[in-house]
């Protein structure tokens, strides 16, 4: 299922509420619920020894990541796989939108999130690429504005 491949994530907020900041000159500039979003992937990923984190964007009105789940064979819980993709996302959801709360920040999650199996190295290279441009590309829709 998510073993050792690459799985591109993209977690919306609510609504598409620009909770994170803004793009400006095709940069990404953090509101304080943006520094929490970029520091819980810092966090999430110290916590789990088993996911590789590799490119990662905090936007103004969602993120993307690519996650690998490292390892032999899906942790099991009863008998049954785990998706430790799905774990991941819900501890990191869960991680913003409490220590936004705590600083009386509101951000909140659409339900669920996207997910793609990276199936090649071309695949890879164009989500990387795909990642890196993001700010880049808001910035030339929407200007200095939210979208």
């Amino acid at each position: 299922m998510y073993c050792n491949v690459w799985v591109f994530v993209t977690i919306n907020t609510e609504d598409r509420q620009c909770h994170f900041g803004h793009v400006k000159d095709g940069r990404m500039v953090y509101s304080p619920a943006g520094e929490v979003a970029h520091r819980a992937f810092e966090w999430l990923y110290s916590l789990r020894a088993n996911l590789q984190l590799g490119e990662w964007v905090v936007m103004p009105n969602h993120v993307h990541a690519l996650i690998r789940v490292i390892g032999p064979e899906l942790p099991m819980r009863g008998g049954i796989p785990q998706n430790p993709v799905g774990e991941a996302v819900a501890l990191y959801k869960s991680r913003v939108v409490n220590r936004a709360r705590k600083a009386g920040l509101p951000v909140k999650w659409q339900t669920g999130y996207y997910d793609i199996i990276i199936t090649s190295d071309q695949s890879h290279e164009n989500v990387v690429r795909y990642i890196q441009q993001n700010p880049q590309k808001w910035w030339e829709k929407y200007g200095n504005g939210s979208a």
